[in-house]
């Protein structure tokens, strides 16, 4: 797949929101796994944007095993 550009990336942000906020809400224990299709489309954004940025746009923390999502592994 090949990266996307920044404003293709910027427009894949923002319909994800919905979907992270409804994790949020059905997750079993607050620090509850992203469910692995989210966590997919996150790992595709870091090929355009910081891991920083991705986890911040979704409210989430960007952690060292965040990071591994640059190598494309699980949380």
């Amino acid at each position: 797949m090949q990266p996307l550009s920044p404003a293709q990336a910027e427009e894949a942000l923002i319909p994800l929101t919905p979907h992270f906020a409804q994790w949020r809400q059905s997750r079993r224990t607050p620090r509850g796994r992203i469910p692995p299709e989210l966590w997919a489309r996150a790992v595709a954004l870091t090929a355009t944007f910081s891991v920083s940025r991705v986890a911040n746009s979704w409210g989430l923390r960007p952690t060292p095993s965040n990071a591994a999502a640059r190598h494309g592994t699980a949380p």
